[in-house]
């Protein structure tokens, strides 16, 4: 049985997909749609209909009832309790926020079916022996490039994150789509009762500036173009290339949560998205190619070199590590930084890679929001006054900033801080 909100989508969807001429643009559509269920538009339901209908779209006869059905339904979820009550909730929800509205290459996005699970590539989950898939990586990508000459290593590396089911091989990349209900989509495939499922957001300005154009060990997301390959244009697919799996988890983006209910997985026809569309398409090629190749021996060739991350991966962050990419930052954008700020800004460093190995309440509690925001009042102080500041005052900072919202996390930050020895 339908939930109302699974009820209520539908109707969303079809209204959307109704009655539209060619001349007019889907965008114009969505916008007095979404904008009307949005209250964006100071319009009466009258006004919106006497306008689209000068645009040219064909209102259905019951459009009155279907915009009242999404508008009620939509208010009652944006009201309603958090995580949203189920996946298509969250959809109505997103339906509702611009930027999750127009697909373009400022913003990406990526589903995950638990929000618990950290935000790491297949190869460095769980107790993966990082040689042993590395070796079965090199021998897979051997064997692409005979069989497809025409793509270069990072486009068949690009094939494997995608096939990884049908190949059982993994890679350090980690897959985000364009469109954010393509990320819903994998937010609730196979989503198990009880859990909470979660849509991530990610900006790449700001993912610019925080690995400082790539640079750093956050690493960067990469376009890369891939033609007629089926799965990857289905799923619009971007990849995040060479960074440290546990930055990913300190890097905390905007999200949107829900209840996973067993067996309901996000689905809208219209828009190309359900498992037939993105996932078992017809007569792939690939992942036809791939799954034989997985059941057959594949000794690794004699001739092959280990393939390798772009950048290495050490096992676990130090001080130093956090302290090369907060310096990155400041020599990004200023100001310049004295001794006196290198020797408070390193244990800072030392206090936040301590922190990583303690139980928080959040991600948002160990995040590398929470270490610049301590820096910049470092390095920046109130008012532009250049007053000196101490590591007394740091210590302030620092159990002000990491345990704000989550106040429960003060003590587990006070135990850190007094593990470090003041600076002299």
């Amino acid at each position: 049985m339908e939930s109302r909100w699974q009820s209520a989508y539908r109707t969303l969807s079809q209204m959307k997909a109704l009655g539209v001429p060619a001349p007019v643009e889907r965008a114009t559509v969505d916008r007095f749609v979404i904008g009307f269920l949005a209250n964006h538009l100071d319009r009466s339901l009258h006004q919106l209909l006497d306008e689209l209908n000068n645009a040219g779209y064909s209102c259905p006869s019951d459009w009155r009832k279907c915009v009242y059905e999404v508008f009620d339904a939509a208010r009652a979820v944006e009201k309603g309790p958090y995580p949203y009550e189920d996946v298509y909730a969250a959809a109505l929800m997103m339906a509702q926020i611009p930027s999750f509205l127009y697909e373009d290459r400022s913003r990406v996005y990526r589903g995950q079916r638990c929000v618990k699970w950290p935000f790491k590539p297949n190869i460095f989950r769980g107790h993966t022996d990082f040689r042993v898939e590395q070796t079965r990586l090199t021998n897979l990508l051997s064997a692409l490039r005979n069989e497809y000459p025409a793509y270069c290593d990072e486009q068949l590396l690009a094939i494997i994150q995608h096939y990884s089911e049908e190949s059982k091989t993994k890679t350090w990349l980690l897959d985000v789509t364009r469109d954010p209900f393509v990320a819903l989509f994998f937010a609730s495939h196979h989503g198990k009762e009880n859990d909470v499922g979660v849509v991530v957001q990610f900006t790449l300005k700001a993912w610019e500036e925080w690995s400082v154009g790539g640079s750093n060990l956050l690493g960067e997301f990469r376009f890369i173009d891939v033609p007629l390959v089926p799965r990857i244009g289905a799923q619009k697919a971007v990849f995040l290339d060479g960074a440290h799996p546990d930055l990913l988890d300190q890097y905390v983006p905007y999200e949107i949560q829900f209840c996973q209910k067993g067996g309901l997985t996000f689905e809208d026809q219209a828009a190309s998205i359900s498992e037939a569309h993105l996932l078992r398409i017809q007569n792939d090629p690939f992942a036809t190619y791939l799954a034989a190749w997985n059941s057959r021996g594949h000794p690794l060739p004699t001739d092959s070199q280990p393939i390798t991350p772009r950048r290495f991966l050490k096992e676990f962050l130090t001080g130093d590590d956090y302290l090369e990419m907060i310096v990155g930052w400041f020599q990004q954008r200023g100001p310049n930084l004295t001794s006196e700020h290198v020797c408070l800004l390193r244990k800072l460093c030392s206090f936040h890679a301590m922190l990583q190995g303690e139980r928080v309440s959040s991600r948002t509690s160990r995040s590398l929001q929470r270490l610049k925001s301590v820096a910049e009042h470092i390095v920046i102080p109130a008012n532009g006054q250049g007053l000196d500041i101490t590591w007394q005052r740091v210590q302030k900072l620092i159990l002000e900033e990491y345990s704000r919202r989550f106040f429960e996390d003060a003590a587990t930050v006070q135990k850190v801080l007094d593990r470090l020895v003041p600076p002299t």
